[in-house]
């Protein structure tokens, strides 16, 4: 019994463990986030929730570089606030994989973008990694993203918008972690069915 406690422990424990550091940016605090394509804002995204807080209007171009560090994906990109000056109230954002962005958000096409979508208010609290995906005529991807860097473009025409966007890094477990557990998963199986008898 003591045994199984122990493996079940353990076995919980190395599902649940997770950062609790997380990076942030904020423009007010941390400065104007980068209208150059080729020189984008660095945001080194950790384990957990990392924010990115930021305001476009007027054709300003926001153009961030994420890294995702080693042995973590992206799982989410969740849109947690947005806020809107006037009726006008749907800003775009794209994705290319690589360092710096390669071709000029004011002339790409869909072909040239590994995904795109839409935001506003409406998507508040969803995750919008999955439609960028999907983008009609991108390059397109299925989540989560593996590490590595990837530059991302926001843009609204109109009036400002600020946007609070939410990257939510998850560590990959190694594959002997998924072995151990489905190990420990299995003994508790069969601990338990012995003991219902």
């Amino acid at each position: 019994m003591m045994l199984t406690r122990c493996v079940a422990a353990a076995v919980l424990s190395a599902a649940l463990t997770t950062s609790a550091f997380a990076a942030t940016y904020t423009e007010p605090v941390n400065g104007d986030l980068s209208g150059n394509r080729a020189t984008p804002t660095a945001f080194n995204l950790t384990t957990g929730a990392n924010l990115l807080t930021a305001t476009t209007g007027g054709g300003d171009l926001d153009v961030v570089r994420i890294n995702v560090p080693a042995g973590n994906n992206l799982a989410q990109l969740i849109l947690r606030a947005y806020t809107a000056q006037s009726f006008d109230s749907t800003a775009f954002v794209a994705i290319q994989q690589g360092s710096t962005f390669t071709v000029d958000p004011n002339t790409a096409g869909p072909t040239d973008l590994y995904g795109y979508t839409h935001i506003s208010p409406f998507f508040i609290n969803q995750d919008i990694l999955p439609p960028m995906g999907t983008g009609f005529d991108a390059i397109g991807f299925t989540p989560p993203l593996a590490s590595g860097n990837y530059s991302l473009f926001l843009q609204q025409l109109g009036t400002p918008v600020t946007y609070t966007m939410d990257f939510v890094v998850r560590a990959v477990p190694e594959p002997s972690t998924m072995i151990l557990g489905g190990v420990g998963l299995a003994f508790l199986f069969v601990a338990a069915r012995r003991k219902s008898r």
